[in-house]
């Protein structure tokens, strides 16, 4: 099964990369709908797997089985990843998680906190922190934006992934729209890689996770 997969992706991957060295805005469009569809198979994944095991681990499932070919299908031309500029990205998504939870206001716990089981807590943090940093920040940020970058030029990627990215996270559009336009910013304009802004956003949910775990904890 699994080799009817990848060896059409292989293909699908050379061919795009061949073929878009000599047409850039054919290799644009690709991108783009490249990225609609690794938006709808993670979610037709995790629907098939909610009613058996539930919804947080059918979503980390959907993106484990995703992640790999999104990082597969396009290159990117990056500056070398080191251990020191991870721990500045670590530190500037912390800080901004900082910044943005002295705004939340009071948020308010539906239930028992006690009774959630310990795993429900790792599964989310898996998700939050590693696997939707590194799936959002490869298709919105390497795939749409580089798409919509050679169709209609850097500012207008920038204003329309980052537009799109916060529609996506509702009742949090502004903050998430102003850090997605930073996340954009640091892709085109300073070479950073999916894995390292990937890494500011993980740093930044985690953050966001604890401050939020810490509220639940018994008085």
């Amino acid at each position: 099964m699994t080799h009817f997969i990848v060896k059409p992706f292989k293909f699908v991957v050379q061919w795009a990369h061949e073929y878009g060295q000599a047409h850039p805005k054919m290799q644009g469009i690709f991108w783009i709908v490249m990225s609609v569809v690794f938006m709808i198979v993670p979610n037709l994944i995790g629907r098939s797997l909610t009613e058996t095991m539930g919804r947080n681990v059918a979503s980390c499932i959907s993106l484990l089985i995703v992640i790999p070919f999104v990082f597969a299908l396009q290159k990117e031309d990056a500056r070398k990843i080191t251990s020191r500029n991870l721990l500045f990205m670590a530190l500037g998504g912390v800080s901004a998680a900082t910044v943005f939870s002295l705004f939340m206001g009071n948020i308010k716990i539906n239930g028992d906190p006690v009774s959630i089981p310990w795993f429900y807590y790792i599964v989310v943090v898996l998700y939050n922190s590693v696997l939707a940093p590194l799936y959002e920040e490869k298709l919105c940020r390497s795939l749409q934006l580089r798409g919509i970058q050679v169709i209609a030029g850097s500012l207008a990627a920038i204003l329309l992934t980052s537009a799109i990215f916060g529609l996506a996270h509702k009742g949090n559009e502004m903050a998430m729209s102003v850090y997605a336009v930073i996340l954009a910013c640091m892709a085109l304009y300073f070479r950073i890689g999916a894995i390292e802004r990937a890494v500011a956003h993980g740093a930044y949910n985690f953050a966001l996770d604890l401050h939020v775990f810490f509220l639940l904890l018994p008085a």
